[in-house]
Parts: C-alpha cells; structure tokens; sequence
C-alpha cells in the first residue's frame, strides 16, 4: 500500500539566513596551512537523488552522464505575474514532480500524519533513506551523527493562511460578482471555497508545513543524536548545509552527516515570483532557466573513517569557499562574491585551479547569469595563462577544462540545485566519466569568453582520460543566488577502490546501449570459429 500525494507546487523565495564558518583570506591558487582538524578530508559514502522523472540515483545517473534518450521537459505549469521570463497567462515546461508516493509502513510515521504532511518533507525523507542504503553503514554510532538540510519557503505553507481569510474575501468577490446571497447560501458558499483552497490546519498538518523541522523529523525517524540543521539561502541552501556539515566532521564534532536539499518549485506563485529575477524557458530548447524538482541526500563520513570501514567512496570533498556579496545587480552576485568564493574553495582545498580539470558550472539557462558566469570564470582561468595560482609541482600549460551544465541535464531545483551539481560531479569522479553538455546549452549564452580554448564542452560521453603525474581527478562545483550567496565546493576521486562493489557499480554506467563491444580470442581457427558462432546465438 502507498500513500500517493498529489501536490500544487512550491517556490524558493530567500530566508537568507546562513550559518558563520571561518574562512582565511588567501591569494588565488597559494596552499594555505591547515590545522590537522580543518585538512581532514570528508568522503562521500552514500547518495541517493530523486529528481523529476528520475525516481533513484541509477537513473539520474544514467540522465547526467549522457545515457538513455533525449527527454524533453515533463509538463508544464501555468504561471502568472509579468517578470524577465514570464508574462500573464505563459506556461513555463520543466521537470516536475506530480506526486511523491512511498510504502505506508516505510518510516516511523503514523499514516494520518503521513497523510497530512507536505510533500517536500516525504521527499526527503524518501532521499535520506536511499542514501543511507546506499552506504550500508552496517552498524554505525547515531548518536555522532548529524543532519544538515537545504530548503526554501513551501508556498502551500500559505494556503492555510488564505483559508483562514476566506470569509473577508468571499465577501468582496460577492459584491464584485454581483452575488445577493442568504447568510445560510453565503455560509455554504464559504465553506465551498475553504474546501477548495486546501484544508484545515491542525497539528499533523502544522508540523509537516514547517520547513524548519525537516531536519529533525529525519534525526527522529533515522534515530540521529547529532545536531540538525535546516539552512535557507535561497539556491545556495544545500551547499551551505554541506559546508556546515563538512566543518562540523573536521572538528570532529561528528563521525557521520547526512547532507541534503529539497526544492518543489513549480506553484505557480513561485514561478511568478522567480520570473522577476530569471528568465525561464517558455518552450522546450528556447532560451532560459527550466525549473527542475526534487531531493538529492549524501551521507558522508571522514575519509581515514570511511576507508578504515571499507565503505566505497564516491568522491573526497577537499574543500569549501564561501562569500557573500553586499549587493546583488540583476539579479546576479557581484563578480567579488563569486570569484572570492572560487578562491577560498580551491585555497581551502590547497590546490590550484589548473588541477581540477571539471568546472560543474551554475550554468542556470537565464541570460543575465551565463553572462555573469562565463566572464568570472574568464577572467579566472585566463590568470592560467598568465602562470598566475600556481602551486609547487602543477603543470604550467593546464589542459582545457571541462565545463559542465547539470541544469541543462534535470533542471533548476532551487534550494536543491547546488547539491545536485555534487552528486553529478561526485558520479563523474566515481565513473571516470566527462558527460555532454546538451546541444542547446553549448550554443547558448554567454559561451564568447571561453573561445580562448580554456573550456571544453563535449558533445557525448567519454572516458576521462587523465596524467597520472598530475594527480588524482578533480572538479569544482559552483552555485550562486538571488541573494547575492557564492558557494564553491572542491572535490576529488577517491582513487584504487577495486571492491567488488565498487566494480559491479562501474558497468553500464550511462544504462543498456545500442551498441557493444566483444571479444572473441584463439590460437587455433576452429576454437575462434566456435567462439564466433556462441557471440552469434548470444546476441
């Protein structure tokens, strides 16, 4: 039995609240000394992403790094409100979800409760579970384990308020309409009303609206001792309860964190109210942001714990760069926020830009964001050129870097955007895998300042080669938002895992193909010949 929701959706309006972490200033590129609780590096044990029509991490895999078929955006959503993409009456097509269905006797939650409960907290609890089965901890202490979740304002949160109200309401639309109504008709023709806005609140309900208690309601069901955290920052608030999470286990406040975001963003209250600032697509392939929902969730431990336990390892996160612009233009950051950002991610990670060869982009769709990007990250990779960030041992003409688009791939989830990149270039560190860049993001806006032959942006799936001399493979994930937020996040493979796990995990990874490779192998003519003919009855 499932207990299925059928949800209006939500948007990701900033509560801009943000949690203080210490960060030294340091030049571009220098390796900056580290106290041996700050260098730990954090492994990514366990993910699980649940976005749009892709129900589990397999199949968002196989989406991100270029398997499968061409999908176009799910449905579409009415939208209202005039802004930069979207004017009265448009619809806007995205990766929605429509509803969020789970096994009534999953979690520790009685079925009214469940029942009443906002969908973006059965969401992530849906994620938090497959993450934690993803990483088969075994037994594991859960009391040294913490929760750190990025969320943004549920806009159903207000439909209990527009009910309460309805009585003042319905009585101007009655003169505006004309209506002469008994007070018996107008009482019944409120209460017709009420039922139609949504229902009642009442204490399930008050608890499964507010965004706050996400965090904790995971802890409960998961039985977590540790601290809970939900951090809203508009679309930076999933990195920013990584970067929580990733200081709280280098201070050993923690064994194990699970880290997550969840955005539902396609009410058409939201839609309105981002249209003002970003543009959206109004058609599949035209210009513009597509929006995108879902949850992604990882469990991550530190890297001497997770290797120590035999856990298999997805990516190392080396380090976290913030910074926080005093105003934002246009809707974008300023430059110093986003370069500043960069800077204190790859200082905190002590290496220089030219060995992280894959830049996980923001990469929104919206023209007034390309722009702003593609010229940061030109200037900045431009100082390779010049021999400027480079630190002892690093190669002084970089190979191009691969830029990549997630929200080309599954859309633009909001508060969950940024850990969504994560878990895309955390797959392809673990797969060893450059996924495309979509046909309509490479020749997109603001792609003229990387013709300098610093970016690449690859049309199919391929193998990431790499110089052994130069290290282990690396990229760096950036997201920003409204609110004038940068974050950048570095990671890095976790190289020579040969489990039998980790092997299982490396076939098929874009999913079953058209074609194949076989090899059939003899000394003698008829031993080949036979083996010839069992590839033929095989295939």
């Amino acid at each position: 039995m499932h207990r299925r929701i059928r949800h209006r959706q939500r948007t990701n309006f900033p509560l801009l609240t943000q949690g203080p972490l210490k960060f030294r200033s340091l030049a571009f590129g220098k390796v900056k000394s580290q106290s041996a609780g700050e260098s730990a590096a954090i492994a990514i044990v366990g993910m699980e992403a649940c976005v749009g029509p892709w129900r589990d991490l397999r199949e968002f895999q196989e989406r991100v790094l270029g398997g499968g078929a061409a999908v176009e955006p799910t449905t579409e959503r009415a939208a209202f409100g005039v802004g930069r993409g979207v004017v009265s009456s448009a619809t806007v097509p995205g990766f929605y979800l429509d509803d969020v269905a789970v096994p009534i006797d999953r979690f520790r939650i009685p079925p009214k409760e469940l029942e009443e409960m906002l969908p973006q907290q059965l969401l992530m609890l849906q994620a938090a579970a497959g993450a934690f089965a993803d990483a088969e901890l075994g037994a594991w202490d859960r009391l040294r384990t913490g929760v750190f979740i990025g969320i943004a304002l549920d806009l159903a949160t207000t439909n209990f308020h527009f009910r309460w109200s309805m009585q003042n309401h319905a009585r101007e639309w009655a003169r505006e309409l004309g209506l002469e109504l008994s007070a018996e008709e107008f009482a019944r023709w409120v209460a017709e009303l009420r039922a139609a806005a949504g229902p009642a609140l009442n204490a399930n309900r008050t608890m499964g609206a507010l965004g706050g208690i996400v965090a904790s309601r995971l802890a409960r069901e998961f039985r977590l001792g540790g601290p809970c955290h939900t951090i809203s920052s508009e679309d930076t608030s999933g990195l920013h309860a990584l970067a929580v999470a990733v200081r709280a286990l280098q201070q050993r406040e923690l064994d194990t964190a699970l880290v997550g975001g969840v955005e539902l963003a396609g009410d058409p209250r939201a839609l309105a109210g981002t249209a003002a600032h970003r543009q959206f697509a109004t058609e599949p392939g035209a210009a513009g942001a597509v929006p995108g929902e879902g949850a992604v969730a990882l469990v991550l431990k530190r890297l001497e714990d997770a290797q120590r336990d035999g856990n298999r390892v997805y990516g190392i996160l080396r380090g976290v760069g913030m910074a926080t612009a005093g105003g934002v233009a246009g809707g974008v950051p300023a430059a110093s926020a986003c370069v500043r950002s960069w800077e204190r991610a790859l200082a905190d990670a002590g290496v220089a830009a030219a060995e992280v060869r894959l830049i996980e982009a923001n990469a929104s769709g919206d023209l007034a964001e390309e722009n702003f990007e593609a010229a940061v990250l030109a200037s900045l990779l431009a100082s390779l050129l010049r021999g400027e960030g480079a630190v002892a041992g690093a190669v002084s003409a970089p190979a191009a870097h691969i830029l990549g688009r997630t929200k080309s791939r599954v859309g633009h989830t909001g508060a969950a955007s940024g850990l969504v990149s994560v878990v895309k270039a955390a797959l392809n560190l673990y797969q060893e895998i450059l996924a495309p860049t979509d046909a309509s993001a490479r020749s997109g806006n603001g792609e003229s300042p990387f013709a300098a032959g610093l970016l690449q942006q690859p049309e199919t799936a391929r193998y990431w080669l790499r110089d052994r001399i130069a290290g282990p493979r690396g990229a760096v994930v950036g997201g920003f938002g409204f609110e004038g937020n940068s974050v950048h996040v570095v990671l890095e493979a976790c190289e020579g895992q040969g489990s039998e796990r980790v092997r299982w995990e490396r076939r098929q990874p874009l999913g079953a193909r058209d074609e194949a490779l076989f090899v059939a192998a003899s000394g003698e003519v008829d031993e080949l010949v036979k083996a010839l003919r069992r590839l033929a009855s095989f295939a």
